[in-house]
């Protein structure tokens, strides 16, 4: 595929992802605690709060997507906290309203992940990649057992897109896919665009080198 249909294809799907989160109200669904302690309220129709009650949790959602009108909060005790989540239903994550932390948020979808022009990200960090993550290393990585590496399965062309807003002061951005994009505005320390020959390593964002920013 050639840059320029790789871009009307990127182009189309921001089309879409807005068109779509615009009429149908999302919110990540069938949330379930894999390692780690934490709750998920929905104190209304258009809210959801996890209650993280230790450092690092690990969480497996059938679909995670935020619709313009929609908040998810992540109510984290410290910056160096981590939510993990994971995405093990079909279909990509359409972010387009609002994801909030103190911390640290991962959203991991092989499928990909999609921030749209409406999507307001204010976190201590992010991750945002469409790489394979295991049960084992989920369960590992809450336990504080070892870094979470990143890695892309060969063939994958599923895409990280971000053009809405993302505010991560003093964290790190990481988008990590084999298609990356990014149009929106960031304010962060710094920004990793990665490819899958890359192996991204996920353990304590703020404190990794920066590589590029766009």
């Amino acid at each position: 595929m050639t840059w320029q249909s790789k871009s009307a294809a990127i182009a189309i799907a921001i089309m879409a992802m807005s068109l779509h989160s615009s009429s149908v109200q999302a919110m990540p669904e069938q949330g379930k605690v894999v390692a780690g302690q934490g709750e998920i309220a929905r104190p209304d129709e258009k809210t959801m709060v996890i209650n993280q009650k230790t450092d690092r949790l690990a969480l497996d959602w059938q679909k995670f997507n935020i619709a313009k009108d929609e908040k998810v909060h992540f109510d984290q005790n410290s910056k160096s906290a981590i939510a993990l989540n994971r995405v093990v239903g079909d279909g990509r994550s359409i972010i387009d309203g609002s994801l909030s932390a103190k911390g640290h948020v991962f959203v991991i979808n092989p499928n990909g992940v999609l921030f749209g022009k409406n999507s307001s990200v204010d976190v201590g960090g992010l991750v945002a990649s469409t790489a394979n993550v295991t049960d084992d290393d989920m369960r590992n990585f809450a336990q504080g057992k070892g870094d979470l590496g990143l890695q892309i399965a060969a063939g994958r062309e599923a895409s990280v897109i971000n053009a809405g807003t993302i505010k991560a002061e003093g964290g790190l951005v990481a988008l990590h896919a084999t298609n990356v994009e990014n149009t929106g505005s960031s304010r962060m320390r710094a920004a990793r665009l990665s490819s899958p020959q890359q192996r991204t390593s996920a353990s304590q964002p703020t404190r990794r080198a920066s590589s590029t920013s766009r």
